[in-house]
């Protein structure tokens, strides 16, 4: 009896290793059929967006956190003056004659404003930010037009936005505003810093005629004024 269990297990053993032997072995390496897909499968490339997203124009303006801030603080303290001064004025100098308080609350709401419209003046212009968008809908010939939004901080603090063909719709700036280079069609002052943009961009907003000839001799005698580069061991001799 127990033979003839031994005899079964051994049969059942040997039939199941004769399947194994005869099933079809999966492949132990994976081929790829030519060096691109090898390339595309194991190594990371800069995909369409990436290129775009590198090609895309992006400006920061350095002290667009500081205009903010001010700007903030200064329409704060002028709503607070033309609410609180008369009041106060009213209270504090009652035994004055209605026109000497008249003459004291508007010289006060007059430096309380002229504070703020004064720095507006000064900084109204200053691009906080630029970049490149689509050219809106219906625009004629959009592949020869390049379209950038500028944004800048009104008189009140929040955000303005102008978006126009800058290869078209701009046009130098030469007047008495500070903070003012260039102007999109033909009535908004805009200001960017020329030594952060790119020589194209700033010839394309800026500069349109080349750059003037002071800028190019302070370009030149900073370029002379460089130590000269060592190219050879006798240099130092």
């Amino acid at each position: 009896m127990l033979r003839t269990r031994t005899t079964a297990v051994r049969v059942a053993r040997t039939g199941i290793l004769h399947n194994l032997s005869k099933a079809p072995k999966a492949p132990s390496i994976f081929h790829l059929s030519s060096w691109e897909d090898q390339q595309s499968c194991c190594f990371s490339s800069n995909t369409p967006a990436q290129e775009d997203e590198k090609s895309t124009f992006n400006y920061e303006a350095p002290m667009g956190g500081l205009i903010t801030r001010l700007k903030i603080v200064s329409i704060s303290s002028c709503v607070l003056s033309l609410v609180g001064l008369p009041l106060l004025i009213f209270l504090k100098s009652g035994d004055l004659p209605t026109a000497k308080q008249a003459g004291v609350g508007g010289i006060a709401l007059f430096g309380a404003t002229g504070s703020t419209l004064s720095l507006h003046f000064v900084f109204g212009p200053y691009a906080l930010s630029m970049e490149e968008v689509p050219a809106p809908e219906g625009t004629d010939d959009a592949k020869n037009t390049a379209f950038l939004k500028a944004t800048t901080r009104s008189v009140f603090g929040w955000k303005n936005e102008y978006v126009f063909d800058s290869l078209s719709a701009v046009e130098p700036y030469s007047g008495t505003r500070p903070f003012a280079n260039f102007m999109i069609n033909g009535q908004t002052l805009l200001y960017a810093h020329p030594e952060l943009l790119d020589e194209a961009m700033r010839r394309r907003l800026i500069y349109p005629d080349g750059l003037p000839e002071e800028i190019e001799a302070a370009n030149m005698e900073r370029n002379e004024g460089l130590p000269k580069r060592k190219e050879d061991d006798d240099d130092f001799f």
